[in-house]
């Protein structure tokens, strides 16, 4: 496991929040001990130090509410996907699902990877649903969307669960479906998110 990584993928993540002082956190990490690990961060505001404990279990690490798995599987919790976010490398993930189309095994209209920005749904077109997922179930594969492929005027969200296309310029939904109807593509599209998930979390 790749503590620092994990460590400085979160802190990302954290750079609107409040420390206990009331200060913009700002810190940059300075070490990483033990296990289970402290990792102790310097402001480049005041230089003081702050410390966080990480509780390392059994198949999670635990970063201030995030939980990520470390046997393997992909982050399912969102705080946990917003690290997956940061961590992996998208330009590999392009390569990887290029080597997919070029095999026949994703359609070449599946777009390109970029970061995941989720947004919220603003309304359902007349075969947005028709696939037996509700509105509020189509929201929470954009909202859990490892991934975002960018198809030109629209975009693809892709989580473990389901995925979601919804229209660039209105965010109106125009199609969702479950897990259940990935086929060989979404399939192996997963399988390449998990592989580069693994890499950036494997020990240097």
């Amino acid at each position: 496991m790749n503590k620092r990584k994990v460590i400085e993928a979160f802190y990302i993540r954290r750079d609107k929040r409040l420390d206990s002082k009331g200060l913009s956190p700002t810190f940059k990490l300075f070490s990483v001990e033990g296990e289970p690990f402290v990792a102790q961060w310097k402001s480049n505001l005041t230089n003081d130090f702050a410390t966080d404990r990480i509780d390392v279990e059994t198949r999670w690490i635990t970063v201030n509410g995030a939980r990520i798995p470390i046997d393997g599987e992909l982050p399912t919790c969102e705080a946990g996907i917003a690290i997956f976010r940061e961590a992996v490398d998208y330009s590999k993930l392009n390569s990887d699902v290029e080597e997919l189309i070029a095999s026949k095994t994703v359609k070449e209209k599946f777009g390109t990877v970029v970061k995941s920005e989720p947004v919220e749904i603003s309304s359902v077109n007349n075969h947005g649903l028709k696939h037996g997922i509700t509105k509020e179930q189509a929201q929470e594969f954009v909202n859990k969307s490892l991934v975002m492929f960018d198809q030109g005027n629209r975009n693809l969200y892709f989580s473990s669960e389901g995925n979601a296309v919804v229209l660039d310029n209105n965010r109106r939904l125009i199609m969702a479906y479950g897990k259940n109807e990935f086929d060989k593509g979404a399939d192996a599209i997963l399988g390449v998110l998990k592989n580069e998930w693994n890499l950036q979390m494997s020990d240097d």
